[in-house]
């Protein structure tokens, strides 16, 4: 299987989209640029460094391994003009952004 496929992406009933990944096959950070890719049609190489929007070690740590079972966890921040926002239950959900947000990330924890 190509790790590409280890994303999948579907639409969520808006404008937005909302990717799942198997997390024995890539990372949080690789699944966020497969799925951009797949939502714009851009290939991965043409898409912008995600590493100068958000730590991207930081983003795999805090989604992998014993994290990912928390449920509660939720980053969000701006790349390639969508709204990422990455859930510890594994999923991703992809807005188009309404403004560029200035870069903001912003981490929380429900539950």
């Amino acid at each position: 299987m190509a790790t590409e496929d280890a994303v999948a992406v579907s639409t969520n009933g808006s404008d937005g989209y909302r990717a799942t990944y198997d997390s024995q096959l890539v990372t949080p950070s690789y699944a966020i640029v497969v799925a951009l890719s797949k939502v714009t049609g851009n290939g991965i190489t043409e898409l912008g460094p995600l590493n100068e929007d958000v730590d991207t070690d930081a983003l795999n740590t805090l989604f992998t391994g014993g994290s990912k079972s928390d449920g509660g966890t939720v980053v969000s921040f701006h790349f390639e003009g969508y709204t990422v926002k990455v859930e510890a239950d594994g999923s991703i959900a992809l807005e188009p952004d309404t403004d560029s947000g200035n870069g903001q990330i912003v981490a929380s924890q429900q539950g």
